[in-house]
């Protein structure tokens, strides 16, 4: 079990649980870090839980970036979540079609058939009609 040592209340992912956490040393010092392609400067320090032992890292950051992180968030949700919503109409208009779907290509193809014969049909009696006219002359 983890020594008691004090610390601050912060939620520990070993217990499940707002508990107090206590911060040591973080290979030998607290350190600070910088997530380059963001510009990102955040305070790393080693915790570790009085209630259930469990050693982690906490980073501290400047809050603005959380506001700025959960504005993110929240475009990126809400631009799945219309998407989704295309993709689910997409999908209804599709089923709407049901088993019909199926009849009505057939039916498109017969038509296609029936237009390619009396295009055949009527290119023969062109055809014939030109012979007549030509054998008349």
């Amino acid at each position: 079990m983890a020594r008691k040592r004090g610390g601050t209340k912060i939620y520990c992912r070993g217990c499940g649980a707002v508990t107090i956490c206590a911060s040591l040393p973080y290979d030998g010092r607290q350190q600070v870090n910088k997530i380059q392609d963001f510009d990102l400067w955040y305070f790393a320090r080693l915790r570790e839980c009085q209630n259930c032992g469990d050693q982690f890292v906490t980073c501290e950051v400047d809050s603005w970036w959380i506001g700025n992180i959960e504005t993110e968030i929240k475009n990126l949700k809400a631009d799945l979540e219309e998407k989704i919503e295309k993709a689910l109409g997409a999908n209804e208009l599709v089923r709407s079609w049901g088993g019909d779907l199926d009849r009505k290509i057939y039916s498109i193809e017969r038509d296609l058939e029936d237009l390619q014969s009396l295009a055949e049909k009527i290119k023969l009696t062109t055809e014939r009609w030109r012979f007549l006219k030509i054998t008349k002359e």
